[in-house]
């Protein structure tokens, strides 16, 4: 095998590494997509529950 011939067999394994390597970058950009939606619906909800127990505290003084 010549010179050549082994730079373009590595030149061709090292594309193919990027091409995982992009897959997994899309892979993970789409769970950290995932977990922002879910962090805000989590956060959402724990506001609404905070103000439903700070107006249930409220109620239950003025009693």
């Amino acid at each position: 095998m010549t010179n050549e011939e082994k730079e373009e067999k590595t030149r061709d394994l090292l594309l193919e590494e990027i091409k995982m390597l992009d897959s997994m970058i899309d892979e993970v950009e789409d769970q950290l997509a995932q977990v922002g939606g879910n962090l805000r619906k989590l956060r959402v909800v724990r506001e609404a529950l905070q103000h439903v127990t700070g107006e249930q505290t409220e109620l239950d003084l003025a009693t």
